[in-house]
């Protein structure tokens, strides 16, 4: 038979129900009151809202959704705290049945870079545009390299200083044979870019890249030597100038001769900064030395 509980015993008893009861009613008074704010403009009968990401500095959210027309998926921006009134489409006009395939923010939050066959269906190149806009500022930053059949979103990586995006994809209307290129972001778009994996053997192709923490290399999986025989290789990735050359070569820069007696001191190129006007600043590319 069970010792029945002492009063004390039902007194802590009672003081713990009551303390789960009003912490529940708590929980739920709190819930209840909580408010959210509807970022997507509601936009057509039955549209729906596809991929979003939160941009690193916290200020805007990106989404994809068929807010304009049904079934044509377009990138949208809004402020992260709304209104949806205040929202931007930041892609181009798309040609008929194009859609914006998937996007990603640089870090430094002032581009979205996105894919899409905005131009010719089923051909997916890249374009870049203000993160807050305005509509219309749309730019193709790459149409040689064609990722319409390379893997969707983890076809391209934007380098960690925001200034260009390495980008798998094949020769477009040439090939689909997968190689590397690097494309400018923050300057003066080169829509060929520059090719960063080596000449691939018949058949071959690249795998798989990923990018170094600082941005300063590549590394990629390709049957590069070898048909059918994946081997891993590393890259510098090129230096980028905000001056106007941006992919500029040696014959942009000066050099200063060694003073004499110093034969195995390497000489340093020099490079004028043109367009702030502070005159040659010394360099030393990782990757440029030339005794």
């Amino acid at each position: 038979m069970r010792n029945p509980l002492s009063p004390r015993e039902r007194g802590n008893g009672v003081s713990v129900v009551s303390i789960i009861v009003i912490a529940v009613a708590f929980v739920v008074v709190s819930v209840s009151h909580a408010a959210s704010i509807k970022l997507n403009d509601e936009g057509q009968s039955f549209s729906d809202v596809g991929a979003f990401a939160i941009s690193p500095d916290g200020s805007r959210v990106l989404y994809t959704a068929d807010q304009e027309t049904s079934d044509v998926f377009e990138l949208f921006s809004v402020p992260l705290l709304g209104p949806a009134s205040s929202g931007v489409k930041l892609n181009g006009s798309l040609v008929a049945d194009g859609d914006v395939s998937d996007f990603k923010i640089s870090p430094d939050s002032r581009w979205a870079v996105y894919r899409a066959d905005q131009h010719i269906d089923g051909e997916a190149f890249g374009y870049r545009a203000p993160l807050a806009g305005p509509a219309g500022r749309d730019e193709g930053i790459w149409s040689v390299p064609d990722t319409s059949m390379s893997g969707g979103s983890s076809s391209y990586l934007i380098d960690p200083t925001s200034q260009q995006v390495v980008v798998r994809g094949g020769w477009a209307f040439l090939d689909d044979i997968k190689r590397l290129w690097s494309c400018i972001l923050a300057g003066t778009p080169d829509f060929g870019g520059k090719m960063l994996s080596d000449p691939l053997v018949a058949g071959g192709m690249v795998v798989e890249f990923d990018m170094s923490s600082d941005g300063r290399f590549v590394v990629y999986r390709a049957d590069q030597d070898v048909d059918d025989t994946t081997e891993l290789y590393a890259v510098i990735l090129p230096i980028l100038f905000r001056d106007g050359f941006e992919f500029g070569d040696t014959s942009a820069w000066s050099s200063t001769r060694p003073r004499a007696g110093a034969k195995d001191k390497p000489r340093l190129y020099t490079r004028c900064l043109a367009k702030n006007r502070l005159g040659h600043h010394k360099l030393k590319p990782p990757n440029i030395v030339i005794r």
